[in-house]
């Protein structure tokens, strides 16, 4: 029994000593007294992010599961998948050059006998050559992509020789943006690669340490073939997009599908078919590029067809005027005007059009660059945003929630798709921030300061560049950024449901050419039935709408615009990205 105490009270103190020892680490924080600059994530409402394996993890495995009209996109969308792969392998490629360091700097000087000799040649092979293998893996995706994309090309050329003799042939505008997609993952990688200028050097220093010891290296003759190959590759500029181009310019019928491409950059991004800042640059660098690959021939050919009498100049010019320096990726750019002067036929009458060319349009570019001129207003767009964001919120909690909601099925389709306005509204609102900030540190990289003395090329580019003005107006659209991202994080919970709902309501109106195709079905929220091409109403798809006297279907009224629904199935997916555009607050990150 007196174990037993003795037992019970050894225990309590024990207790009594964590509690103490809580206690005393409650009083005190070892955080810094700092301001926390970073708002917190939402975790309900995730898109995810650029990679391609969260954009289609399945890679339309079920394409072929269609049949009638659905079933003519079955090989673009075998196409696409194949792109998507090769993208997602290029932005490793893209991370990888970024993030390369020098080796030959690191490695000590070759210097004693011939035995010492050979035996640091040796040393150096051994340390270089796994990097090496990494900067060949460069060579053999550009034959990859180079091949995929053209077979990929022919798939869109195709289909636009068939429109000449049936109007009704649709080129596959996924499979467009697709090809857009990789085009702009080969001119990062193109970039990068011309400017490591250490990849020649590390490259030199490997050569000469296989030659010196190429009888103790296993394979020697395949290495030695490579590095035939790696050296001219990495020597000439623009390797990557030299080969693309070449390429294209063999195929048949190209010219036609590549100033579909470039129109269809300019449609995107004047119907604001993007959401994140990155498509939008990418759309801008993918129309210029583009020009690029059709404008001229290859050196060495003759004829090639002119860009610039395929398109419309002043749409293209409305944009690269107001842009012509963009983010490219971490701390580079790219320079519009320079893609655009080296094609053959870029004359002056084509500069005065597309670029700044007078006084007026070069103040005006650099105006669109001024964060402290359009500070003032982004502040009175983030305060209506947040005040309409809040009354949303107001109602949506007065309704009630899920299952709780106590409105009628009309109303409560008109106040979630009220919501999702609001929500795609904040959504443009935080890419219009973000991508003001990205090309505001963009054209202050592009235009150094120029001052006297030993300054890197980060402080002639950034701290020497940027005035007070400029400085605390950074930090104040930093704010604003937060400020609404942090706002946006609260449409989880019951918001969430109505962003759902809303989509739904959008997607149950989507045209559908057959009716009888088979599909996954959508759970039907909105007020009105689906119609099909044809006009007539379809079955509800839920089976449950109202019906007259005559069994059949019954209108209700519901919210505006909600039969509007975009025509093509592409777009409306890209519509569905803008509904659900709370999520954009996990790439501002």
């Amino acid at each position: 029994m007196a174990e037993a105490e003795a037992t019970a009270d050894l225990q309590y103190r024990r207790n009594s000593v964590a509690d103490l020892l809580a206690q005393a680490a409650a009083t005190f924080s070892l955080d810094e007294p700092q301001a926390t600059l970073q708002a917190a994530t939402g975790g309900a409402i995730t898109y995810g992010s650029e990679d391609s394996s969260n954009r289609n993890p399945h890679g339309f495995h079920d394409r072929n599961g269609f049949e009638g009209y659905a079933l003519q996109f079955a090989e673009e969308c075998k196409g696409m998948s194949e792109l998507e792969a090769i993208e997602k392998r290029g932005a490793d490629l893209v991370s990888m050059l970024y993030t390369y360091r020098s080796l030959a700097r690191a490695l000590p000087p070759v210097s004693g006998d011939e035995a010492h000799k050979k035996a640091m040649y040796a040393a150096s092979y051994e340390v270089m050559h796994p990097y090496i293998e990494r900067v060949k893996q460069l060579m053999y995706f550009r034959d990859e992509v180079v091949s995929k994309w053209c077979s990929n090309l022919q798939l869109v050329v195709r289909v636009e020789a068939k429109k000449k003799a049936d109007p009704s042939a649709i080129p596959c505008e996924g499979l467009l943006v697709q090809l857009l997609r990789v085009l702009d993952v080969l001119v990062v990688l193109d970039n990068l690669k011309d400017t490591k200028a250490c990849l020649n050097n590390d490259f030199s220093t490997y050569k000469r340490a296989v030659q010196h010891c190429r009888s103790d290296i296993r394979d020697a003759e395949s290495v030695t073939q490579a590095n035939a190959l790696l050296g001219p590759f990495l020597a000439s500029k623009e390797s990557m997009l030299s080969a693309l181009k070449n390429a294209v310019f063999k195929l048949p019928g190209a010219d036609d599908t590549l100033t579909t491409m470039a129109n269809t950059c300019i449609d995107c991004l004047e119907q604001g078919l993007y959401v994140l800042p990155a498509e939008k640059h990418r759309l801008l660098r993918g129309a210029a590029y583009t020009l690029w690959l059709l404008d001229g021939a290859p050196l060495g050919d003759r004829g090639g067809a002119n860009a610039f009498k395929k398109i419309n100049k002043a749409r293209f010019g409305k944009f690269m005027k107001r842009s012509p320096v963009l983010p490219l990726y971490g701390d580079m750019h790219a320079n519009l005007q320079h893609v655009l002067e080296r094609c053959p036929n870029f004359g002056k009458s084509e500069a005065a059009e597309m670029l700044p060319h007078s006084t007026k349009e070069e103040r005006a570019s650099r105006e669109s660059y001024d964060i402290v001129a359009a500070l003032p207003g982004y502040r009175v767009r983030c305060a209506e945003f947040l005040g309409a964001l809040q009354a949303e919120l107001h109602r949506v909690a007065a309704a009630g929630g899920g299952d709780r909601c106590k409105l009628p099925r009309a109303e409560h389709t008109r106040l979630a798709q009220s919501l999702t306005q609001v929500v795609s509204r904040g959504c443009r609102l935080m890419c219009a921030l973000n991508a003001l900030l990205a090309e505001f540190i963009a054209y202050k990289c592009a235009h150094v300061y120029d001052i006297c003395g030993e300054a890197t090329d980060y402080e002639r580019a950034l701290r020497y560049n940027i005035n007070e003005n400029e400085r605390s107006s950074l930090v104040e659209m930093l704010a604003l950024l937060k400020g609404v991202h942090a706002a946006l994080a609260r449409a989880q919970g019951d918001p969430e449901a109505r962003l759902r709902r809303a989509i739904g309501s959008r997607l149950g109106h989507a045209p559908n050419p057959t009716p009888h195709t088979p599909h996954h079905p959508i759970p039907f929220t909105g007020a009105h039935p689906p119609r099909d091409p044809r006009g007539a109403p379809a079955l509800h798809p839920r089976g449950d709408g109202p019906r007259d006297a005559q069994g059949g279907e019954v209108r209700e009224e519901g919210a505006e615009g909600v039969a509007d629904a975009p025509a093509q199935p592409v777009r409306l997916l890209r519509r569905v990205v803008d509904l659900v555009g709370a999520s954009l607050s996990h790439h501002v990150d």
